[in-house]
């Protein structure tokens, strides 16, 4: 599959039409022309990391995206992130494992560029930060608009990737939770992150992470006092709500601390 078309979208969405959808996910199934996305006004989260995309040019016409993933495409030129200036409603970006990513000052310039992300690769950004890639963040090269590419034939539908038509009475929220559940979680969840609405693979059955859970509360359960296992109980439960980024992102920084640990 090498181009992205609205019958494509609309299955994938169950919408009926191009401007109602607001979340989109095509993680990994090759894509490289996404032109489409210049009908889609509405669009808030697109997650397309693992394809050939080679452009920023055909998101610029989604006024209102908030979350971009991104990751591991085929974007060469960091004067592509120009694309983005006038996406004020975007406040999450992950361009990381991208050829232009090997930008000597690749975070201040993107930062330099578009100053009003709140989060960049994964990583929050700070006032600090900011104020920083104002002065030191290289300049870009202004690109000019690309055209809208030639229309395509159909390519056959891989379903296997499933994604929501929004609307306003959707929500990307995880199933409710038990009030201790609640109480648990909520200082962790408050102090570390937003959870994020872009989920870029199927998660794992609830009932399977609801067993997964209770087995490890039970074989921790005599090695921790009150504190540790509030901890642990707020830690289980906001692995549920993690995407397939930000798990890459745990997995990693989990296997350090046990390397520490050894």
């Amino acid at each position: 599959m090498s181009a992205l078309t609205e019958e494509t979208v609309l299955q994938r969405t169950k919408c009926k039409e191009l401007e109602h959808v607001r979340k989109l996910n095509i993680w990994g199934i090759g894509i490289k022309d996404v032109s489409v996305f210049r009908r889609m006004p509405n669009l808030e989260i697109a997650s397309c990391s693992v394809n050939n995309i080679s452009t920023l040019a055909d998101f610029a016409h989604c006024p209102h995206l908030q979350e971009l993933y991104i990751r591991k495409n085929e974007i060469t030129d960091l004067a592509e992130i120009s694309f983005l200036k006038n996406l004020h409603e975007l406040s999450n970006l992950w361009l990381l494992d991208n050829p232009c990513s090997s930008h000597n000052n690749y975070r201040l310039t993107v930062l330099k560029h578009l100053p009003h992300l709140q989060k960049l690769d994964n990583v929050a950004v700070s006032k600090e930060e900011l104020k920083l890639a104002a002065e030191k963040g290289d300049d870009l090269p202004l690109q000019s608009s690309k055209t809208e590419s030639s229309s395509v034939v159909e390519p056959p539908l891989d379903a296997s990737l499933g994604n929501g038509c929004v609307t306003e009475e959707s929500s990307f929220s995880t199933p409710n939770l038990e009030k201790d559940q609640k109480a648990a979680s909520r200082g962790v969840k408050d102090q570390y992150r937003k959870v994020s609405s872009a989920d870029e693979v199927e998660e794992e059955d609830t009932n399977l992470l609801n067993e997964r859970r209770g087995h490890l509360l039970q074989n921790n359960h005599q090695n921790t006092n009150r504190q540790s296992s509030r901890i642990f109980d707020a830690l289980i439960l906001l692995i549920e709500e993690l995407n397939h980024e930000e798990l890459i992102a745990i997995h990693e920084a989990v296997g350090r601390r046990i390397a520490d640990l050894t």
